[in-house]
C-alpha cells in the first residue's frame, strides 16, 4: 500500500508574521529556514531539521480567501513515492497539480472537506 513518510509541515495564518516568527523560535526552539527565493511568505520554521511550520501573514488581520494555500498540511515522501502518488491520485479521480518550490516539489489536492493536502519531496535528483 502506498503511504507517506512523515508530516513535513503545517501551515497557519498569523496576524503579525514577525511577532509569530519570533514567538515560535523563542517558545518552541524552531529555527528559520533561509528563504530560497520564493518571496516574503511563507516564513518556514524547522524543528531539529525535520518537520516544520509555514507561517503566512493575513491581509491586515483579515482572514485569507477560501481558495488560498491555507490551511493545509504537508506529508513528505521520497522521489519514487512522489511519482507513485501522481498515478494513485489520478486512478482515484482526484484533481491535483504540482508546484516547484525551488528546494522541493509538491503535489496539491483537496480532501472531501476541501482541506488542501500537500505531498512534498526534497529528493530532486
Amino acid at each position: 500500500m502506498l503511504s507517506v513518510a512523515k508530516i513535513d509541515h503545517v501551515a497557519i495564518a498569523v496576524k503579525d508574521i514577525k511577532r509569530s516568527t519570533k514567538w515560535y523560535m523563542e517558545t518552541l526552539g524552531l529555527e528559520e529556514l533561509p528563504n530560497p527565493g520564493w518571496g516574503p511568505q511563507p516564513i518556514f520554521l524547522l524543528a531539529e531539521n525535520t518537520s516544520g511550520m509555514a507561517l503566512f501573514e493575513t491581509n491586515n488581520g483579515n482572514p485569507l480567501p477560501v481558495d488560498s494555500r491555507l490551511p493545509h498540511f504537508a506529508f513528505e515522501v521520497d522521489a519514487e513515492r512522489f511519482e507513485a502518488f501522481q498515478e494513485h491520485l489520478t486512478t482515484l479521480s482526484i484533481d491535483w497539480n504540482i508546484q516547484n518550490h525551488i528546494i522541493a516539489h509538491s503535489i496539491y489536492f483537496r480532501d472531501p472537506d476541501h482541506y488542501l493536502i500537500e505531498i512534498t519531496t526534497y529528493d530532486l535528483s
